[in-house]
């Protein structure tokens, strides 16, 4: 048996990194333009989904705080925690609406962007109201009383939350996460 030379392999190599590319970029335009639309619409429903689910941890954190503060379970960090958690959500809202992104399952409203493609003016300036309002609430759960807290929470769900879903959010089905607040007990 005859051993190859380095050489061989050198060129043999070299014909796989130059050929390989070629033939691979040989297939047709049409079924790059079919896998790239494919990806896009398997990006969108990604994005689609995972700010719904967003959305849902942003309510179940919400809940969580009524319910620490409401039934007087003395947890300040966690309190904190989860104030700062909706706080930083709220940071990333904006680039969870990507231009047009609706499905048959987003509630989302075409209202959300102007005639461009463009977030609508009045949907990124209630986008700041929320996070505003969420850096009150960590300043109100770090040295306030439950009252204010409170307060602030209800303040934050208000202006944020119930505006924004008010203005730009549809009818559709139904969250995925069923709600908590009657097995929690919230009651004031």
């Amino acid at each position: 048996m005859r051993k190859s030379s380095p050489l061989v392999y050198k060129t043999v190599l070299m014909f796989m990194l130059l050929c390989v590319p070629l033939i691979t970029s040989a297939q047709s335009t049409e079924d790059a333009q079919t896998r790239n639309v494919t990806l896009q619409k398997t990006n969108l429903n990604n994005l689609i989904r995972y700010r719904g689910m967003v959305m849902q941890i942003k309510g179940m954190h919400t809940l969580t705080l009524k319910y620490l503060i409401r039934k007087h379970i003395n947890a300040r960090p966690q309190i904190i925690a989860h104030a700062e958690s909706l706080q930083l959500m709220t940071d990333d809202l904006l680039r969870l609406f990507m231009v047009k992104s609706i499905s048959p399952k987003s509630r989302a409203k075409e209202s959300i962007w102007d005639a461009e493609g463009r977030l609508s003016p009045e949907f990124e300036e209630l986008a700041k109201v929320m996070k505003t309002e969420a850096l009150k609430l960590i300043e109100t759960v770090k040295f306030k009383s439950q009252r204010e807290i409170l307060q602030q929470l209800k303040l934050f769900e208000e202006r944020g939350c119930k505006e924004c879903h008010s203005r730009f959010r549809g009818e559709g089905t139904p969250d995925p996460i069923p709600s908590y607040e009657d097995e929690l007990q919230l009651e004031p």
